[in-house]
């Protein structure tokens, strides 16, 4: 995803103790700040116009906004942020912003390192290869913006915070594409590395009832065996795939 932030203008910072009183409004009545510190989702096409075009992108909404160029490291969900120096800064106001690809087009790879079984794989996710999934991100920005610049939003925005070390009009195609490949980092939903398939699918590695092909009592049950991201997080389809395999080992199926 990509941290599109906007700086607000109708909060204001407080002291963390004061976090304590804000958890006990919401216990109380169910609002305020703690009534949704996590975000909220919402998908939509890159490719709108086109008929039938699959929903490729889900948009994280955080409200907190983080300068992330000064960021090393970011973690959304912890109250303190460190830069690249170590030194914790403090959030920002405003609402943060992450267009995600659902149906990324590049493909990685895990290859062996040695014959040590115990030796870390090489991993190389490949990211951004296919032109298609730069291009859908910087769509994504372009409609975050869309979204900020709406009736319901424009007037608790006060400017959206750009990146000072790209050398570039901040509506051009040349400066979202160095935003994306300067502050794209994963979700870590990765599928395929064991994909299903039936006897015709030369890549497939487990058969429908995920068990390994050429292998006696060996099943792979997780997210590596969805031949593609699905559109959306990863969680609940395997938990369907454990349910369904579970299904029909329980039932001996063979």
């Amino acid at each position: 995803g990509i941290n599109a932030e906007y700086m607000g203008t109708k909060t204001a910072d407080v002291p963390l103790p004061l976090d304590v009183l804000y958890m006990l409004y919401y216990i109380l009545f169910r609002n305020g700040r703690f009534s949704n510190v996590f975000g909220t989702l919402s998908f939509a096409h890159s490719h709108a116009n086109i008929p039938n075009s699959p929903c490729d992108l889900q948009f994280h909404w955080f409200p907190t906004a983080l300068k992330l160029f000064d960021l090393d490291k970011v973690f959304i969900m912890n109250r303190v942020y460190k830069d690249s120096k170590g030194k914790d800064v403090r959030p920002k106001n405003g609402i943060c912003v992450l267009p995600t690809i659902l149906q990324p087009k590049s493909t990685g790879s895990i290859r062996l390192a040695s014959t040590d079984p115990l030796a870390p794989p090489i991993i190389d996710p490949n990211y951004l290869a296919d032109k298609k999934d730069l291009t859908a991100m910087i769509e994504g920005i372009r409609m975050t913006r869309k979204f900020v610049s709406s009736p319901c939003l424009k007037d608790l925005i006060k400017k959206e915070v750009l990146d000072p070390n790209i050398p570039f009009p901040a509506d051009s195609n040349e400066y979202l594409e160095a935003l994306v490949r300067r502050l794209a980092h994963t979700l870590y939903h990765p599928v395929g590395t064991c994909r299903m398939g039936n006897e015709s699918d030369p890549k497939a590695v487990v058969n429908l009832e995920c068990k390994v092909r050429g292998l006696n009592g060996l099943r792979v049950v997780d997210a590596s065996v969805m031949p593609e991201v699905p559109s959306g997080n990863t969680n609940a389809p395997t938990i369907m795939i454990a349910e369904k395999i579970s299904e029909l080992i329980l039932k001996g199926s063979s």
